[in-house]
């Protein structure tokens, strides 16, 4: 069981590189196979950890929210990434 405290106070930089290493090891497949692959991922990481995905997307949104209006950057390298190289 994961704890949700940890999930909510992620370190933004922290999340952004994971985020890169993730997109990172499926860039060589195609989109269908990327996008099911991280979906599937997702789904049964979270099976595993307890937690909602629900509920994992909606810190996932506030965070990438925040990044969308300028108030964190961290994202843009990730954002950069995935217009230039995937």
């Amino acid at each position: 069981m994961m704890d949700r405290d940890k999930l909510n106070g992620i370190a933004v930089r922290k999340a952004a590189t994971t985020t890169f290493a993730v997109i990172d090891a499926v860039q060589e497949r195609p989109p269908e196979a990327q996008i099911f692959g991280i979906a599937a991922a997702f789904r049964l990481l979270s099976e595993r950890l307890g937690i909602e995905p629900q509920d994992a997307m909606t810190v996932v949104g506030n965070v990438l929210a925040s990044s969308e209006t300028g108030d964190r950057v961290e994202f843009d390298a990730v954002r950069d990434y995935l217009a230039n190289e995937v």
